[in-house]
């Protein structure tokens, strides 16, 4: 089976690295697959000289190589004549197409700056729909976003894929991008980018850490994330800017935290996405106190792997203090954590989900 991941290789984030960078290079390693990833295509533009109309023409020879050509989540506006063609010439050489996300892109919040963008011009969405019209299946994270892209294109087949991680970039202690923690501290630490500012405002989380560190002289707290959400913090803290993904696992890892926080704000948009933070929490052995609301509630489960809270300044605060108070029940709930992720979001064995999903779709068409 050939492969082509069409993605947007200038700007992989989070989402694109688990969905189908990662996916990819671990099926490409197993030697199940044969895969490309690109976003790069010969084109040639040629302008009637009579009439000043230009013609876009596409180098898309790797469509007839390909068994199944995915498409990853969002191309800007500028990009639908590619898209369109992609299509057309994967239609000709029957080739399988699947649209990938795990996003809920219809279901943008205000207060979320993608939402400006999308609001700016429409025809970002428009590109989203003709990929999902042209898509013989798609892929994504969890029930409730399939659902919420059923609804938008109805009567596709939908292929349930968790987000995984590579455990064994999270085992090692690093050192290298954090100063060490000073003896007879404890640190509480949050990831997080200018999508997730709400979230961790709105729901108690900032209020309660900002508390805590004025009144215990044990805390520290940890930030990993964009310098703008950085900003925010009008309290004593600890600043690491993001770092390109392909070290991110080291990174978190070498924030060396006793409590790791996920706060999410109860909405649909989020009730959408995966518990890909609270996995790679896990994975780095952090006890977790997250928002008892899903995806987190559905894959974290509580005084088991975390800690629940309810979505108030008291929760949040109550949580953390049992936590930073309680170094046995630390231990066991980032044990346990770390044993359930290594279980089942585990990239080593979970690349075969790609695998078997793509199989699948073929098998249909």
């Amino acid at each position: 089976m050939n492969v082509f991941y069409v993605m947007n290789m200038d700007t992989v984030d989070g989402c694109v690295y688990y969905r189908n960078l990662l996916p990819a290079l671990f099926l490409q390693a197993g030697e199940v697959d044969t895969c490309k990833l690109s976003n790069k295509f010969a084109r040639k533009v040629e302008e009637n000289k009579k009439t000043g109309e230009k013609s876009v023409y596409f180098e898309l020879g790797i469509v007839k190589w390909a068994d199944v050509i995915v498409l990853s989540r969002f191309f800007h506006a500028g990009s639908r004549p590619l898209i369109e063609t992609l299509l057309q010439a994967a239609k000709y050489y029957k080739t399988s197409v699947v649209y990938e996300t795990d996003d809920d892109f219809f279901s943008i919040p205000e207060s979320n700056p993608v939402h400006e963008k999308f609001n700016e011009n429409p025809e970002h969405m428009e590109v989203m729909k003709i990929m999902m019209e042209g898509a013989d299946a798609f892929t994504t994270t969890t029930q409730r976003l399939a659902a919420a892209l059923l609804e938008v294109c109805p009567g596709k087949p939908v292929y349930i894929i968790p987000n995984s991680v590579e455990i064994n970039r999270y085992v090692t202690q690093h050192d290298l991008f954090l100063k060490p923690k000073k003896k007879g501290k404890l640190r509480v630490g949050w990831s997080g980018g200018s999508t997730h500012i709400k979230d961790f405002e709105s729901t108690g989380a900032r209020a309660a850490v900002e508390k805590l560190v004025q009144e215990r002289d044990d805390l520290e707290f940890v930030f990993l994330g964009s310098k703008n959400v950085d900003e925010v913090f009008k309290i004593k803290h600890e600043y690491l800017p993001y770092v390109p993904i392909d070290i991110y696992p080291e990174t978190l890892k070498s924030l060396d935290l006793d409590v790791a926080l996920c706060p999410l704000e109860d909405i649909r948009f989020n009730r959408a996405k995966s518990a890909i933070k609270g996995v790679e929490y896990s994975a780095c052995k952090f006890p977790t106190v997250y928002s008892n609301v899903p995806p987190y509630s559905d894959v974290i489960k509580d005084e088991k792997t975390g800690i629940a809270v309810n979505n108030t300044q008291e929760d949040w605060e109550r949580a953390i203090v049992r936590l930073l108070e309680d170094s046995k029940l630390r231990t066991r709930l980032a044990n346990q954590a770390f044993a359930d992720v290594f279980m089942r979001f585990n990239m080593e064995k979970n690349y075969a989900l790609w695998h078997s999903a793509y199989t699948k779709v073929l098998k249909r068409v």
